[in-house]
């Protein structure tokens, strides 16, 4: 796997300082950063599976709050078991609570469909748990990715070894615009990552379609192409 090392190497290669002069390793890894979130957010507009996870947690009585992970970006799905005699959990409803009449403490909510909504860093259900039930819940959801820190944190995209330059490549846009040190050069290193960041895209589609891709006929016209 690649490393922030490796990328901050690569930065320094391109450009052509390859200790630290003009841009010091703080301010090379802090534009590292940036990119690789850059990266991530490509990543999950397109496969957000990639970073898919789950979390198990523990139903308590009478608490209706849980926490997220801390590495939480967006829900996928989320299971309850609200009765210990159930034979398995059941998927929660995203609701928008303040289309509900009653009060949300209430436990009275039907138990065979609950439902969720996520206030700040935490989940609240309804209806209000009765009973504590161990691994009561389980949450399927998109991760963040760590910021990179040491020399030896390692990138988590897919097909690292082959994409872990489009990450330097967008940090070298951001630093050459230091003092307007070269802004041509940073346009074309920005222009080049944009199109990095659309080939990953469109090399996760392919990699990942169940099938081929296929011309979909929405017009109506004639699709047999040997008679043209």
């Amino acid at each position: 796997m690649k490393t922030l090392k490796n990328i901050r190497n690569n930065v320094r290669m391109y450009l052509d300082e390859e200790s630290a002069a003009d841009w010091t390793d703080a301010q090379i890894d802090a534009q590292i950063n940036v990119s690789y979130l850059k990266v991530y957010k490509a990543v999950i507009s397109t496969f957000e599976d990639y970073y898919s996870t789950t979390y198990p947690f523990n139903l308590t009585e009478n608490i209706q709050e849980y926490a997220l992970p801390s590495n939480f970006y967006k829900v996928q799905r989320l299971e309850v078991k609200l009765d210990t005699d159930a034979d398995d959990r059941r998927k929660v409803i995203k609701k928008n609570f303040d289309s509900l009449t009653t009060q949300l403490s209430s436990t009275n909510y039907d138990k065979s469909t609950p439902f969720y909504q996520i206030f700040g860093s935490y989940i609240v259900l309804l209806p209000v748990p009765s009973e504590t039930v161990i691994s009561g819940g389980l949450l399927r959801y998109v991760a963040t990715v760590d910021d990179l820190d040491d020399d030896t944190d390692e990138i988590n995209i897919p097909f690292a070894d082959s994409n872990y330059d489009l990450i330097a490549v967008g940090a070298v846009s951001r630093l050459l615009k230091k003092g307007q040190q070269d802004m041509p050069s940073s346009r074309n290193f920005r222009e080049e990552f944009d199109i990095g960041l659309i080939d990953l895209q469109n090399d996760l589609e392919d990699r990942y379609l169940d099938g081929p891709k296929e011309i979909v006929d929405i017009m109506g016209d004639d699709l047999n192409f040997s008679e043209h």
